[in-house]
């Protein structure tokens, strides 16, 4: 890539990065004394860069990692009483899978996967107001604000959409891509099947969450 600096204090200009994998860093990674890179790849990432006194824009931001694809754009923001970012990113993929394989997750084969966010984020508060999400044939459309700041953190979601397929997502769905109920015997007419439900992680936040569909599978 190239770098340009500005007569004040400051940077400007694009960044390339292309690598068959993060692990092709590692001999570097073991001089700075830190843990190895994962086999992840390939990796083609493009972003224009400016920076001046307490703010730096990343634009033009066009990143494939293993399948996954970053676009879109974000300022920082550290001239405040804490750092602020506002950001408008697209992230997509073929499948869910491969997301999870950049998180060491194990997530379902369901496709097409796109998620686009428009928002602000401070260690207090992230405040996402246009969030759409598609995955396979649902799409939800909506905000979310999380609260940082208090005893625990708070979290307010209101998502809209036409459908909602939770089957992929729940035990023995995502591999035979059968709900629980359809693998464990006849159909009973419930879509979340009669087993006790993990809440032992509600604990760590409040949560508001308003979910309107217009058929959940």
């Amino acid at each position: 890539g190239s770098l340009t600096l500005t007569e004040k204090p400051g940077y400007a200009g694009s960044l390339s990065l292309k690598t068959p994998s993060l692990a092709a860093f590692n001999p570097a990674v073991a001089l700075a004394g830190a843990d190895p890179l994962p086999d992840l790849g390939p990796i083609d990432v493009w972003a224009d860069l400016t920076a001046e006194g307490d703010v730096a824009e990343v634009t033009a931001l066009d990143a494939s990692v293993a399948g996954v694809t970053v676009t879109g754009e974000m300022t920082a923001d550290q001239s405040g009483a804490e750092p602020q970012a506002t950001l408008a990113l697209t992230v997509a993929a073929e499948t869910l899978a491969a997301l999870g394989a950049l998180a060491e997750t194990e997530l379902p084969e369901v496709g097409p996967f796109e998620l686009s966010v428009n928002g602000e984020a401070a260690p207090s508060l992230v405040d996402i107001q246009n969030l759409t999400l598609t995955v396979g044939e649902d799409q939800l459309s909506g905000r979310v604000t999380a609260t940082m700041t208090g005893e625990r953190p708070s979290v307010d979601v209101a998502l809209t959409g036409n459908s909602l397929d939770i089957g992929p997502f729940m035990e023995g769905g995502a591999e035979s891509g059968e709900t629980p109920a359809a693998a464990a015997g006849p159909d009973d007419g419930r879509v979340i099947p009669d087993e006790p439900l993990p809440l032992d992680g509600l604990k760590a936040a409040d949560a508001v969450v308003a979910l309107k569909l217009g058929v959940l599978k």
